[in-house]
């Protein structure tokens, strides 16, 4: 089949299915009838390697499929002499060496890889010899069986797992990349539905969570530096003390909250620090669980910046903290009059409500805070509010019946 090529169009053979071709065979056979054209100076050169680019157009329906099988030399050669490249004759050995030492490290002979497969032991024993190779569609679940991915098969020497989903922790541990873990926590999914995960399933699991965990802790106080910096840039006060703030806290969770404690003391002492420096002081303190420490320099910027009123947010927080629970209203409620708007404070009071037993007060402050939030716009974040003002709810109902 010749194919015309017109200014402006692309060659697209036209004997091409649309839908996923079956076997190698059918989709080798399709493509020797393909003769690609190329502009080489003023003329047309004909080119006589067969080409699968077209296989990749079935890649999508192979599940977990982490290579690009269009790319594997295995599954090409020339149309003029019938023979391969170097290169595909050394890929050739590999994945051959490959199926007979990996399911051999599975300790399956091949009757039994054949069965899992569902195809003879006599296919089996031609792939292991060469003579042969497995279907395309039939490589996830060949590299899945032997605890490996499909790029894996075509590697020197890769190690076997116990099974896919062990793989794909260690794939993930080296690439960091979140769709490496999504796939691997489906994996170990199925094996908890199948009843088959075991004692050692469940600790590389806990492995591969706390790869994540990792990940996300590094990338998380990554991006609150260039938020910092990028609103410093632009002059965006308001954006750059949210971004300090919830560093400091994430810093606290993670054990790290002496890093700020040391870097605003150090402001202070220069003298150079604002407003918000001394409150970012007093809430690292808080967030690194040091009360006592937030509410001593808490009454020293008091003295200082009367008039912030997120400063009388950590200061009732710290009350709070120390079960000055008096104090801790006082507070609030300054801030609260020196700014009404300031949802933090009525956050913190309603908390303290629920906490207090005085559900009749906390459920209409959760009430007052999920209609502040609709007026604002931010409908997706009423979820938190709502939940507890449903609790406070039953807990009066179960009281007044009682």
């Amino acid at each position: 089949m010749m194919l015309r090529k017109r200014r402006g169009r692309s060659l697209t053979p036209r004997h091409i299915p649309h839908r996923p071709l079956s076997s190698v065979a059918r989709a080798t056979a399709a493509a020797k009838s393909d003769i690609r054209r190329r502009r080489d100076g003023d003329s047309y050169r004909e080119e006589s390697f067969t080409t699968i680019w077209h296989i990749s157009f079935f890649k999508s329906s192979l599940n977990n499929c982490d290579v690009d099988i269009s790319l594997c030399p295995v599954y090409y050669k020339c149309k003029l002499c019938n023979t391969r490249p170097q290169r595909s004759k050394q890929m050739d050995h590999i994945f051959i060496d490959n199926l007979r030492r990996l399911r051999a490290d599975k300790k399956l002979t091949q009757e039994q890889a054949a069965l899992r497969l569902g195809v003879s032991a006599q296919s089996v024993s031609r792939w292991e010899c060469g003579k042969t190779m497995p279907d395309i569609m039939l490589l996830p679940e060949l590299a899945r069986l032997y605890g490996v991915t499909v790029d894996d098969l075509f590697r020197q020497r890769p190690s076997a797992y116990d099974n896919y989903a062990q793989r794909l922790t260690a794939m993930f541990s080296e690439s960091q990349n979140p769709d490496d873990f999504a796939t691997a926590v489906s994996e170990f999914e199925k094996l908890r539905h199948s009843g088959s995960e075991t004692p050692n399933d469940l600790r590389m699991e806990g492995i591969l969570h706390q790869y994540m965990a990792i990940h996300c802790i590094l990338r998380a106080v990554t991006l609150f530096d260039e938020s910092i910096e990028h609103a410093r840039r632009l002059s965006d006060s308001v954006t750059l003390w949210k971004a300090r703030r919830q560093k400091a806290y994430f810093l606290g969770r993670i054990g790290r909250g002496d890093e700020t404690i040391r870097e605003q003391l150090d402001a202070i002492e220069t003298g150079t620090a604002n407003s918000q420096e001394w409150i970012l002081l007093v809430a690292a303190y808080l967030y690194n669980n040091d009360a006592q420490s937030a509410y001593d320099w808490f009454l020293q910027a008091a003295q200082h910046f009367p008039e912030e009123a997120m400063l009388f947010v950590f200061g009732g927080d710290a009350c709070r903290e120390l079960g000055r629970t008096e104090e801790a209203f006082q507070h609030w409620d300054q801030a609260l009059k020196l700014d009404g708007t300031l949802r933090d404070a009525k956050l913190s009071k309603a908390a303290y409500y629920d906490e207090l037993g005085l559900y009749t007060e906390a459920y209409d402050l959760w009430c007052e805070i999920i209609e502040d939030l609709k007026s604002a716009g931010y409908e997706s974040e009423i979820a938190y509010p709502l939940a507890q003002a449903e609790k406070c709810k039953e807990k009066l109902h179960i009281h007044r019946h009682w």
